[in-house]
């Protein structure tokens, strides 16, 4: 029997949070270190995207979930995110390093676009074969000209803008049948492009010069590598593209490769089939941020609330 049917089998018989603790302690004990779980359930598509992604609302959870944590023991963060607001995933950082002398992140499995800026602020990230970190290039909201909202790459907005004042230039007819999609352009929305392609780049050099790299001689070299190869769209064309861990290993990114460690990869695999048991069993839960301690928020879906647009970065 596979280690998620057996999980799964446990469910039957004992309430969710029991068993996710069960592991996490499992999980903490190995590691002899505090443990934070962060995850959303976005990989079944069933939950709205807005409410998933990392928001401001996640810094009280984590600083909530902290709190009575010792910080003399360091902190490992399991997530398993889609991103958001980058933003965000700095000041959590900051927090976390405010309050405890060491911190790391498990990526049981994805942690994407701005989830990722938040993991190299890691001293060391832990990740096997099935870890996923991302692009961090930024996604921008654009309302179409039928009004629905449509997240696209900071890069292309700016690229096909001018792609399209090149037509309009040359062929006037064209440019007037063009003209409702060059509304959508607003004034601001270039710069904005821009501002949050820069921003992107700044928060990862910044995160990894005083956290993952700091006290090493060649801490900006790197930072300004990794920074720039993420940040850049034309080097993965697609923000969804994964970053296993040989490539995270290739770029520079302080690894702590699970394939090595089997018993704590082992916990960590249960742990984290036990998360997305919880998410399968219970179709109204969006979020997750607890200590190993049960101490935390699980966030559920209220019906009749329409999720505000949120830009996953």
């Amino acid at each position: 029997m596979s280690t998620w049917n057996q999980i799964r089998e446990e469910f039957q018989n004992a309430q969710h949070k029991d068993i996710r603790m069960k592991y996490a302690k499992a999980v903490s004990r190995i590691t002899k270190r505090n443990l934070l779980i962060y995850a959303s359930e976005f990989t079944s598509g069933s939950r709205p995207p807005q409410l998933t992604s990392l928001s401001p609302d996640d810094k009280i959870f984590f600083g909530d979930a902290i709190r009575s944590l010792d910080p003399q023991k360091g902190i490992d963060v399991l997530i398993e995110s889609p991103g958001g607001i980058a933003e965000v995933a700095e000041a959590i950082a900051k927090m976390l390093w405010s309050s405890f002398t060491s911190v790391r992140f498990i990526v049981p499995s994805m942690a994407k676009s701005a989830a990722t800026l938040l993991a190299l602020s890691g001293e060391k990230i832990l990740m096997d074969e099935q870890s996923e970190l991302g692009p961090i290039d930024p996604q921008m909201p654009v309302r179409q000209p039928n009004g629905e909202i449509r997240y696209s790459p900071a890069h292309l907005i700016i690229q096909q803008f001018q792609t399209l004042l090149g037509t309009v230039a040359q062929h006037q007819i064209i440019g007037q049948r063009l003209a409702p999609f060059l509304q959508i352009y607003f004034p601001s929305l270039l710069q904005e492009c821009q501002n949050a392609i820069e921003l992107s780049k700044q928060i990862s050099r910044e995160l990894l010069l005083n956290y993952m790299f700091r006290g090493q001689t060649e801490a900006q070299s790197k930072a300004d590598r990794i920074s720039n190869e993420l940040g850049e769209f034309k080097n993965f064309l697609s923000h969804g593209r994964s970053i296993n861990i040989d490539e995270a290993k290739s770029l520079g990114i302080e690894i702590y490769d699970l394939r090595e460690d089997t018993k704590l990869r082992d916990a960590v695999n249960r742990l984290f089939f036990s998360i997305k048991e919880t998410f399968n069993r219970n179709q109204a839960m969006i979020k997750i941020c607890e200590n190993s301690e049960g101490h935390g928020t699980a966030l559920q879906l209220q019906v009749g609330i329409l999720p505000s647009p949120l830009p996953p970065l």
